[in-house]
């Protein structure tokens, strides 16, 4: 009887074994849900495997056509959050401009149903030339499964209630996020992808995606956020903001664990409105995000886990396009010569006489000069112009944008 106890429990313990070795699998092959805004209709994509013995890994980043600047790597000592080296927020404008690299690749959500705008928003961030990385509640409520607006639109570089005159806007195309999420299982899958139709990401650049499962990474590294509060009145009455402007903190984070990163103080509270924002990390040389706000509590972000990781990155690999990808102009696109002196030619494909516009953008995005041509190619004087860096922007009546940046001499 003793024998056949023992080999009963041997039994047991070997399924309960491959019990949670099933659990682990199911935990790491959460499909991700893909949502057609247009067509309103969801599909699923099926999980990748991923090496769960990797502890790091990471996605490039690009600053796209914009001037790389360095941000600041010492823990910061001066208006920070009560016991913490994190600083308060500060209106990004202030030492940044607005096409500054990495600051350029923020980005602001709007809602809208039926046409008509929202006055509530996320924010967000550009992780490759089309895709925004966000909170998956600024898409989706979990509690009643149901989407926050008809249709959503983002930009780059919206500050003080204005759209910027160089960095773009697009509408969503696509939603991706967890299964799990997505059906109101798991409110740690609180991450969302949304796929841009206008690759904005050629222009502002993009921050990559990385995770560390070793939760030392973290200890003594200087983290950035660039994000859009728009209620204060939960943390600090004496700032007013509503949404309408890119602010910028950076600092030392001192909450680890192994889902979540954040700050130990009580005054230290995320704002509504920074909702999906990153927390970033860079040296100056690479650039990713790791966190994304969800909680408003000890400044609370979820942590990029490898699942996460691996899993998103199919979808940027694999399931992500650029509407430009294939249309020709984008290869035919020209302007030279780079570096020039005086005049500079530009020249594309312009089989059909279309109309264009041809816009000039100095270093801080002024306007400084506008051509409209049916020709494929025109030469346009700057000669008068400061040296310096130029952006020439290319438009047309269908929407495609393409720019370019050059050096006057």
């Amino acid at each position: 009887l003793g024998k056949i106890n023992m080999t009963e429990l041997k039994y047991k313990l070997i399924f309960i074994i491959i019990l949670f070795a099933c659990l682990k699998v199911i935990g790491q092959n959460d499909s991700i849900i893909v949502y057609d805004v247009n067509y309103q209709i969801s599909s699923p994509i099926a999980p990748v495997w991923f090496d769960s013995t990797i502890t790091f890994d990471n996605t490039a980043h690009s600053n796209g056509l914009m001037n790389q600047i360095p941000l600041n790597l010492s823990a910061p000592t001066s208006n920070v959050y009560d016991g913490t080296n994190f600083t308060r927020i500060e209106l990004a404008a202030t030492n940044y401009s607005l096409i500054d690299y990495p600051i350029s690749t923020a980005i602001r959500i709007f809602y809208y149903n039926q046409d008509t705008l929202l006055d509530q928003g996320c924010s967000g961030i550009i992780i490759s030339e089309n895709l925004v990385l966000t909170a998956a509640h600024c898409i989706r409520n979990y509690t009643d499964e149901s989407w926050q607006a008809d249709s959503i639109v983002v930009a780059s570089g919206y500050d003080d209630g204005a759209f910027h005159p160089v960095l773009q806007s697009s509408d969503v195309s696509k939603y991706y996020l967890f299964k799990s999420y997505y059906a109101g299982l798991s409110p740690s899958k609180d991450f969302a992808l949304l796929e841009l139709s206008n690759p904005i990401g050629q222009q502002s650049g993009w921050v990559g995606l990385a995770f560390s499962s070793d939760t030392s990474y973290y200890a003594n590294k200087v983290f950035h956020k660039i994000s859009y509060p728009y209620d204060a009145s939960m943390t600090d009455t004496s700032i007013h903001v509503n949404g309408d402007t890119l602010y910028y903190n950076y600092g030392e984070i001192d909450v680890l664990s192994n889902t979540s990163i954040g700050l130990n103080s009580s005054e230290a509270k995320l704002i509504p409105g920074q909702s999906g924002s990153s927390l970033f990390y860079t040296d100056n040389i690479d650039y990713y995000s790791m966190a994304i706000a969800v909680f408003s509590s000890q400044y609370r972000h979820f942590g990029i886990t490898n699942e996460i990781f691996y899993q998103f990155k199919n979808v940027m690999d694999n399931y992500s396009t650029s509407y430009l990808e294939n249309i020709n102009i984008k290869e035919d696109f020209n302007v030279y010569p780079n570096p020039f002196s005086n005049l500079v030619t530009v020249e594309f494909s312009n089989i059909n006489n279309q109309p264009y516009t041809i816009s000039i953008y100095n270093s801080i995005g002024a306007s400084v000069g506008q051509e409209i041509t049916s020709l494929d190619k025109v030469q346009i004087g700057l000669g008068d112009f400061t040296t310096g860096l130029f952006i020439i922007r290319l438009t047309n009546s269908d929407g495609l944008v393409i720019s370019k940046k050059v050096i006057k001499e």
